[in-house]
């Protein structure tokens, strides 16, 4: 282990932690800790994690260190996604309507993204 792997915190030098993700030792100029829970990562592989959840469907978005799972803060989800938050959105409302779709509708016209309540209307016919 070199110099470098260990992080000087007043008067006493610890380890560097390892990233959750890669495993590999973290390097403070490519480390980003999450603001959720203070869980250190690599910087790219904390944008894979936001990354592959979004791809999946996968909200709330969680820390995947061991026993956290901790949602991930509005604050870091920015960071990570660059400020780009409508692909969260998309995502969010995606898995909203796979698990609610019996409830709920989306608006039928093109590139609407309103989700509504359906309702049941019951009209009696006098006849």
């Amino acid at each position: 282990m070199t110099s470098s792997d260990h992080l000087t915190v007043g008067n006493s030098r610890r380890r560097h932690p390892d990233c959750p993700v890669c495993l590999g030792t973290l390097v403070p100029a490519s480390m980003y800790v999450m603001e959720c829970c203070s869980h250190a990562y690599c910087r790219s592989c904390a944008g894979y994690l936001v990354e592959n959840a979004v791809r999946n469907n996968d909200v709330p978005i969680r820390c995947c260190a061991d026993a956290c799972q901790e949602p991930l803060s509005i604050a870091d989800l920015r960071h990570l996604l660059d400020g780009d938050l409508e692909q969260l959105y998309d995502t969010a409302v995606r898995a909203f309507m796979l698990t609610n779709g019996d409830a709920y509708s989306s608006c039928i016209t093109p590139d609407c993204k309103v989700v509504q309540k359906k309702i049941s209307v019951n009209i009696a016919y006098a006849g």
